[in-house]
């Protein structure tokens, strides 16, 4: 019988091992979602099978209704049987969405009325739009349906565990839901959250369980001295529910009256991690905790920190003994030519909990977007694009060395069926880099970054609305701490005050506002230790001017007006003539905070009014505080900050460097001349160039834009004890 486990090794680094054996975490996902490109699929999974490629990722739309049930199966036995027949060693990765659209999901709402989503607003979509949008679909929050596709999937874990062929080919299973498999809610970020009759029941249930049956507890809580539990509905028009929603009054819910709001946003979000868990017991209990599980989830930064996307309960699936992993694509602004391939998530949080995270290579080849050859690249925005081969495995190499650093996966991904990888040179690269990456399994030991990147999901659920507010910082900022040429880390809150962030000399609260209670006491401990900096970004929800006095060492204070404010700064005393030049500055909020005492000196103040404080440190018995009063900041302010800070800087400020244990990964987003710096003196690997320097504590080399370099340092006679496989591969 298969068994598949993800574990840490012996160094601490998660791990996928099959039958006790650990493996190079390298997939093939087929896309068999349409059938007149199955032939094309079919095609690549054999120059798969031929490179000696034997993981694959096959996605499968569940049917949940007992009459649909069957028909999965089926579909699934011939998607293991059009591998097999190339790959007789294969071990698939099924992407099982068990969620109900279209059709299916019609022919639900006739038998179950009000268990289709609902959303607030109509936005006008004719029916071929709707069609396209595949926004019919039952709503995640009906029990019928939960009990439904529980059952379903129960039956067809239980059918595939126990057949006499398929049990020894079932890598695991990827449960899927929502929008695109990914489990944010459906068409949330164009329509807003559902209000079908389906959440408004599940609404009452929820607010009910949380205060307990309290009737006295909600009312407190709520505002309302004559509200009951069975009058509790979705409160509408939502704050920040759709992008045409008018601006709130203020960023962050404070009073009792918008408690209702925070309830529903924590209700979205709990409702999706609950559901994954469900499933997950349902299948580690019929395998006998034999296969993996996973699912996509947490894409805190890419979402932008929004309440309404339902992945902000992040926390609860990171402690969760029953998923051993997550996923989603690579960024899409920063990832092909130049890029960073900056992930979604907290990275380091999920290589904290032992568990591993898989990374959809869905980076589209040249041989879906053509160009003519005497067509020059073309910057736009952070992209630069994939137009010939020596684009692909540039990035490819990079996202292949950062794997290896990070401990994660990846599926080279068709996401279409378009014959994203019917190329045999393609193979031979992917083969190539897997090989290495078994290579480095033994060696490779945890990234320990200086500088922790801290983000509170939980707490999003009291932002009214993230748009040109936190999103700039989850987005952009994210984006600025990938290119800050140190090495970088990024946790959720309750990780860092856990302690297993405790490798940064610096760190940088994103949204600060939830410590408070315990994670108070806990906060202040960790920020006043000698040689620490930690910087805050913006403001303090609704913490008094005490408990934020005791994190920051400063007196800081809301700033309120009838309207809004922006947090435009100008820079003064050391750093007078600083430019931030990120757009950021200009968002628009309510309040404001600035500074009115204990800084040990001011860097900043709010153009509009100068008097006002808006940037600013405290230094006091060894450790540092930064508050910096914006949402967004550039490279060049927060590498003068990481400075300041002490951290070692190992070049390549404004590109990508990934600096671990073993492995340096860099790669160019500019033409010139390029140096990497090492914390001591050492002999390194450079491994694409087969070339060594010995005893160098940098290396400069000139490279035209997008080039990647693996450098394995140490000593030499310790890196040629690692038996690396030599690099033969050129570029076409």
């Amino acid at each position: 019988m298969l068994q598949t486990h993800i574990r840490p090794d012996e160094n601490g680094i998660p791990r996928l091992y099959i039958n006790d054996k650990k493996e190079a975490p390298v997939i093939f996902y087929g896309c068999t979602l349409f059938e007149r490109r199955l032939g094309v699929v079919d095609k690549e999974f054999k120059l798969a099978a031929e490179a000696g490629i034997h993981l694959y990722s096959v996605i499968l739309k569940m049917g949940c209704m007992p009459e649909e049930r069957q028909e999965s199966i089926d579909k699934m036995c011939r998607y293991l049987d059009m591998i097999l027949k190339h790959d007789p060693e294969a071990k698939v990765l099924v992407r099982a969405n068990v969620s109900q659209y279209g059709r299916s999901a019609a022919i639900w709402e006739e038998k179950h009325p009000g268990d289709t989503i609902r959303f607030e607003q109509d936005a006008g979509l004719d029916e071929s739009e709707m069609e396209a949008f595949d926004q019919r679909m039952t709503s995640v929050f009906s029990e019928d349906w939960r009990k439904e596709a529980e059952e379903a999937l129960r039956l067809f874990a239980r059918y595939f565990y126990n057949h006499p062929v398929y049990a020894d080919h079932f890598l695991g299973y990827h449960l899927g839901g929502n929008e695109s498999d990914e489990w944010f809610h459906l068409a949330y970020r164009e329509l807003g959250n559902d209000v079908s009759p389906a959440a408004q029941r599940y609404f009452r249930q929820f607010v009910f369980e949380k205060y307990r049956g309290d009737e006295q507890a909600l009312r407190k809580a709520w505002g309302d001295d004559t509200i009951t539990f069975e009058q509790v509905a979705i409160p509408w028009p939502l704050p920040g529910n759709t992008n045409a929603s008018k601006p709130y009054p203020h960023f962050y819910y404070k009073t009792a009256a918008e408690q209702k709001y925070v309830d529903f946003n924590e209700m979205n979000n709990v409702r999706i991690a609950d559901l994954i868990r469900g499933f997950a017991a349902i299948v580690k209990e019929e395998t006998h905790r034999n296969t993996l599980v996973m699912c996509f989830y947490g894409y805190l930064f890419e979402l932008c920190g929004a309440p309404q996307s339902g992945h902000m309960a992040f926390q609860d699936l990171l402690d969760c003994p029953d998923i051993d992993g997550f996923a989603s694509p690579c960024g899409y602004w920063d990832r092909d030519v130049g890029g960073t391939g900056q992930y979604m998530t907290v990275i380091d949080s999920v290589s904290a909990h032992g568990k591993m995270w898989f990374v959809e290579n869905d980076i589209r080849t040249f041989l879906r977007y053509r160009r003519e050859p005497d067509q020059p690249r073309k910057l736009e925005g952070s992209f630069y694009g994939i137009f010939s081969f020596t684009d692909l495995y540039e990035v490819w190499r990079r996202e292949a060395g950062t794997q290896m650093v990070r401990g994660c996966a990846s599926w080279y991904m068709d996401l279409a069926g378009e014959g994203w990888f019917y190329h045999p040179d393609f193979w031979e690269e992917i083969k190539a880099l897997e090989e290495l990456y078994r290579a480095t399994l033994d060696i490779t030991t945890p990234y320990k970054p200086e500088l922790a990147v801290v983000v509170d999901p939980d707490d999003t659920y009291h932002v009214s609305n993230v748009r040109n507010t936190l999103g700039n910082t989850m987005f952009n900022v994210r984006t600025q701490c990938y290119r800050l040429g140190v090495s970088c880390g990024f946790y959720t809150t309750k990780d860092w005050l856990d302690g297993k962030a405790d490798s940064a000399k610096m760190v940088l609260l994103f949204n600060p506002s939830g410590l408070t209670g315990e994670r108070h006491a806990q906060a202040v401990e960790k920020i006043r230790c000698a040689g620490q900096t930690t910087m805050f970004m913006y403001g303090f929800g609704n913490m008094s001017e005490q408990e934020i006095r005791a994190l920051t060492g400063m007196t800081i204070r809301e700033q309120y007006v009838d309207g809004c404010l922006t947090t435009n700064m100008r820079y003064c005393n050391e750093w007078d003539g600083f430019v931030n030049t990120s757009g950021g500055c200009a968002s628009e909020v309510n309040p404001r905070f600035h500074v009115t005492d204990g800084a040990t000196a001011v860097w900043g103040c709010y153009s509009d009014d100068e008097s006002k404080a808006s940037f600013a440190v405290h230094e006091q018995d060894g450790w540092r505080t930064v508050f910096f009063g914006g949402f967004e900041t550039s490279i060049d302010l927060l590498n003068r900050v990481t400075r300041i800070a002490g951290l070692f800087q190992h070049g390549y400020v404004g590109e990508y460097v990934l600096p671990g244990s073993q492995l340096y990964v860099t790669h160019s987003s500019f033409p010139g001349e390029k140096t990497v710096y090492f914390p001591e003196v050492c002999d390194v690997y450079d491994y694409f160039e087969d070339t060594w320097y010995m005893g160098v504590d940098h290396i400069t080399k000139t490279m035209d834009v997008g080039k990647t370099c693996l450098y394995f340092h140490g000593t030499r006679k310790e890196i040629e004890g690692w038996n690396l496989p030599r690099w033969t591969r050129e570029f076409l």
